[in-house]
């Protein structure tokens, strides 16, 4: 519960400070007594709609970092999207190279570097690869060492950090 609470908390500061000050109600009757026991009328203003700035001036303030905070505490894993694009002809020029590059990306995903990777278009002008918990220098040694990167096969890749707002982090 405190979960759900705390997730919604951070979707609708991100979408409307107005939205995170009317939880529902079945929300707030839910943890009223509980939750909003002993916090400062600036905190209460969070879960209780509120426009009174001069009853609680910090209400703003303090929504502003704990937006900051709770995301900081709520953060999950840290994800990253790797684009490659390949050189036209891929599928006929990849051969030679393929079982070493899959077995690259086998490797970090069975080390939970890696959720998944594949090819992206069709006719396949690239690929994706979804990073969990990878910090980006290990990306760009996975790209260093992959084999369509050292034979050519990949002109231009980038990095991306990835953020996950709907689905299962």
């Amino acid at each position: 519960r405190a979960v759900a609470l705390l997730l919604w908390m951070l979707l609708a500061l991100a979408l409307s400070p107005q939205a995170a000050r009317e939880l529902p109600e079945s929300m707030a009757a839910r943890y009223s007594a509980r939750a909003l026991s002993g916090l400062s009328p600036a905190r209460i203003c969070l879960f209780r709609p509120c426009n009174n700035s001069v009853a609680h001036p910090s209400a703003r303030s303090w929504q502003r970092g704990t937006v900051a905070s709770m995301a900081t505490a709520a953060a999950g894993p840290k994800y990253y999207i790797l684009n490659y694009s390949y050189v036209p002809d891929i599928l006929k020029k990849r051969g030679p190279y393929r079982e070493k590059h899959l077995a690259g990306a086998q490797q970090k995903l069975e080390a939970g570097k890696l959720v998944m990777a594949g090819a992206a278009g069709d006719p396949v002008e690239g690929a994706v690869f979804v990073f969990k918990n990878a910090t980006k220098d290990e990306i760009e040694q996975f790209i260093k060492d992959d084999p369509y990167v050292q034979n050519g096969l990949v002109p231009t890749y980038d990095i991306k950090p990835y953020t996950v707002v709907v689905g299962n982090p």
